[in-house]
């Protein structure tokens, strides 16, 4: 009898996918294992294979969002003519995005931060290090303010859905050097 090739990193990728996903729409307490294993197409027992509680599977859901995050500030970056302000342009993109294909990782993310102070910890490291990384472009005051407007934003846009387009213009134009 022949049996399918076992192929772990992409089921693990699976599940990734789906409980982001899920995060995105209906937030960290509203997830459980079952309906991401359903979700995915694999068993509760398969899931817990590579996820051995709720817990860790957020965290792996956050570290993997985060990457793809990361991957797609560093595209949106090298991408920028101009340095100044680029981290916070890339942030305002991925942040006010809602058709970006990272939008899901941003979303379960942030829905994840916003309920567990675990998650805000790795959100605080990483910025902090991205900030770090972007000292010499991004640590205005101005930035910094348009990064928190940002945030205010996203969090409306996420509760009423209804895109601020005007403002997000507005914003962006805002974080480039005066002339």
């Amino acid at each position: 009898m022949h049996q399918p090739k076992k192929m772990p990193e992409q089921t693990q990728r699976k599940i990734l996918e789906t409980a982001i996903s899920l995060i995105a729409d209906t937030g960290v307490n509203g997830v459980s294992l079952q309906a991401v294993a359903q979700q995915a197409g694999v068993t509760k027992g398969g899931l817990l294979h590579h996820f051995p509680n709720k817990t860790q599977l957020v965290k792996a859901c956050i570290e993997y969002a985060l990457t793809k995050i990361d991957e797609v500030i560093d595209d949106l970056i090298q991408e920028d003519p101009v340095a100044y302000g680029c981290l916070t342009r890339a942030y305002l993109y991925i942040t006010l995005n809602k058709t970006l294909d990272v939008a899901p990782c941003w979303n379960a993310f942030s829905m994840a931060m916003l309920t567990d102070k675990t998650f805000s910890n790795l959100w605080k490291v990483w910025f902090e290090a991205r900030l770090q990384q972007h000292k010499a472009t991004d640590s205005a005051v101005e930035l910094q303010v348009i990064r928190y407007a940002a945030d205010g934003l996203w969090l409306t846009q996420f509760i009423d859905g209804q895109d601020q387009h005007d403002l997000k213009a507005y914003l962006i134009q805002k974080t480039y050097p005066m002339g």
